[in-house]
């Protein structure tokens, strides 16, 4: 039990939810918004975001046991508690769980069409853990999309769809600063990756990953990281 919540980086997910809640009650009940779901459907629209996210940290972990060896050995799961066999397993009911609330809540939003985001986010999830981490920047940016995601469900889901005529004035600012979030959300985790990427030169470059930290090396990265947070620091102080 100790492997499985380690696999799937509980912090991380309580995280996510914390932060979709935080949005739901905080901005969108306690001013007055105009929304859609119910608490129910809101709690499995989470559930949707926390086992897709918990789905991608096992697949990157079952597709990076030797370059893990290689970077955190004593932080390795798979092998030292959890067994591939049953990381697979556990993988694929997560991906179940994330299609089966996707769907129900796409319904309850009335944009059915919509079932199919968990569907491409756990394609690109797979890609990613198979051959997009290795490439320069590529990865960085799809998990740093993804990562930034469940911020802006919670305003394509829930507020978007009760939009109309006489609520548009009061829904499209809280969608601008919901999707400003989700932005922030994106950008700083794409800091946060580059920074992962110059950790784990040795491991990734063993493994053949084309990575920025692996081509430029540790010393150019900085300045790039350096510049990142200048221009994060930068449009923190404008807003």
């Amino acid at each position: 039990m100790i492997a499985f919540f380690k696999i799937i980086r509980w912090p991380n997910l309580l995280i996510i939810a914390l932060v979709q809640y935080l949005i739901r009650f905080f901005i969108i009940e306690s001013l007055g918004v105009p929304h859609v779901l119910n608490h129910f459907y809101f709690f499995l629209g989470v559930l949707c975001s926390i086992t897709l996210a918990a789905a991608g940290y096992i697949i990157n972990d079952i597709y990076d046991v030797e370059a893990d060896k290689a970077n955190k050995p004593h932080r390795m799961v798979i092998d030292n508690g959890l067994s591939l066999s049953n990381a697979w397993t556990v993988y694929g009911a997560l991906n179940v769980i994330a299609i089966i609330s996707g769907y129900v809540v796409a319904g309850a939003a009335g944009f059915q069409s919509l079932w199919l985001l968990p569907v491409v986010a756990i394609a690109l999830l797979y890609l990613y853990a198979i051959d997009l981490k290795k490439r320069i920047l590529l990865g960085n940016l799809l998990v740093s999309l993804l990562t930034a995601l469940p911020v802006f469900l919670v305003a394509l889901f829930d507020v978007l769809p009760a939009a109309n005529a006489e609520t548009a004035e009061i829904i499209q600012p809280i969608f601008y600063v919901i999707s400003a979030y989700a932005a922030f959300a994106f950008y700083t985790n794409f800091i946060r990756e580059i920074i992962k990427d110059a950790e784990d030169v040795e491991g990734d470059d063993q493994e053949g990953y084309r990575t920025l930290a692996i081509i430029m090396g540790r010393s150019s990265i900085r300045y790039i990281l350096a510049l990142l947070l200048v221009v994060l620091l930068c449009f923190t102080g404008a807003f």
